[in-house]
């Protein structure tokens, strides 16, 4: 892999370790919105991102650990990982240091050798995620009233549909929800209607 960008674009963070309440306002202001080399906009508004992994230095690794059997604040712990970004287009890496203070950009020598290395270490069997809303009249997104919305999120497969009814969304739910978790790559579900929950099932 070789380097072929690396460099401070944004202001370094005053002490040795800045508090977790400043590195995170850092950190949402930055990944808002990262754009890649390649011009490719990369979110970052969802959990289980499989383009996402997070990484900590040697150096800190036996303290991260302390920290952990001290049961101190977990929220501190945060502060030891830097963020690893893949790009889906290039596969281009950005890497954001601990403190938010640098981000540096690696591009892979087989880009379709190192497609994908940040997703589980459980690759297809990784358990994923089904979520289904639905808005109604009265829903305070107004462009969204009377439509339903369906996503689901795995290594094998994601998909994601929208401005459907509530009928078709009950449908395609419950027929994706028996799919999913009938391979064992389901972890969690949900099918909420107008903010209540119809469903759910796991983690949800």
């Amino acid at each position: 892999m070789s380097q072929s960008d690396c460099f401070d674009t944004y202001p370094p963070m005053a002490g040795t370790r800045s508090s977790h309440e400043s590195v995170n306002e850092v950190r949402n202001q930055i990944l808002s919105k990262i754009e890649c080399v390649c011009g490719c906009v990369i979110p970052d508004s969802s959990d289980y991102a499989p383009y996402l992994a997070r990484f900590i230095a040697d150096q800190d690794w036996f303290d991260f650990f302390e920290v952990m059997e001290n049961e101190e604040d977990s929220m501190d712990t945060w502060d030891y990982f830097g963020d690893i970004f893949q790009c889906p287009d290039c596969h281009n890496l950005i890497l954001f240091t601990a403190d938010y203070s640098r981000r540096c950009d690696f591009q892979p020598l087989d880009k379709e050798k190192c497609a994908n290395i940040t997703i589980s270490y459980l690759g297809d069997k990784w358990k994923g995620i089904l979520r289904g809303h639905y808005y109604g009249s009265n829903s305070r997104l107004e462009y969204k009233h009377d439509k339903g919305e369906l996503y689901w999120q795995t290594n094998q497969e994601n998909g994601y549909l929208e401005d459907i009814s509530l009928e078709d969304l009950r449908k395609e739910y419950y027929k994706k929800f028996e799919e999913l978790r009938s391979l064992g790559i389901l972890r969690s579900a949900f099918l909420r209607i107008d903010g209540h929950d119809e469903h759910s099932w796991g983690e949800a």
